[in-house]
């Protein structure tokens, strides 16, 4: 348990360390049945240092499943910015392998693939930039 707690904490604590270095933030709020989860999209503010997001209360996925994050252009392009299962744990961060410059909204899916189009529910999305004018 002493160990458990021990990587929770360094967990927690490299989270904190990204978010101080500033920058641009979105917040992406659960859909549905996913009411009370969501997460906050981070683009540091140095461009060597990769985007990610911090999520709160995911909920579990189905066996075999993986949460999907996504970025989407202005012309509907859906782009995989990362594949990841749920920790367990209150928060969670997860890193984009992927810049968020030149979209306009991200957004969480639940994916049976790994790679490929776009197939399963939106549980989360948000706005990533400013709309049109």
């Amino acid at each position: 348990q002493l160990r458990a707690a021990e990587a929770e904490r360094t967990d927690y604590a490299t989270v904190a360390e990204k978010v101080s270095r500033g920058g641009k933030t979105w917040y992406m709020a659960g859909l549905e049945g996913w009411a009370g989860s969501g997460g906050t999209l981070f683009a540091p503010g140095t461009p060597e240092k990769a985007a990610f997001v911090v999520f709160h209360d995911l909920r579990p996925v189905p066996a075999g499943s993986t949460y999907t994050l996504w970025l989407v252009d202005a012309d509907g392009k859906w782009v995989r910015g990362a594949n990841f299962v749920p920790n367990g744990r209150v928060v969670q961060a997860v890193d984009l392998d992927v810049p968020v410059d030149g979209f306009e909204r991200c957004a969480l899916t639940i994916e049976t693939r790994t790679e490929g189009k776009r197939e399963g529910p939106l549980v989360m999305q948000s706005r990533i930039a400013p709309p049109a004018r």
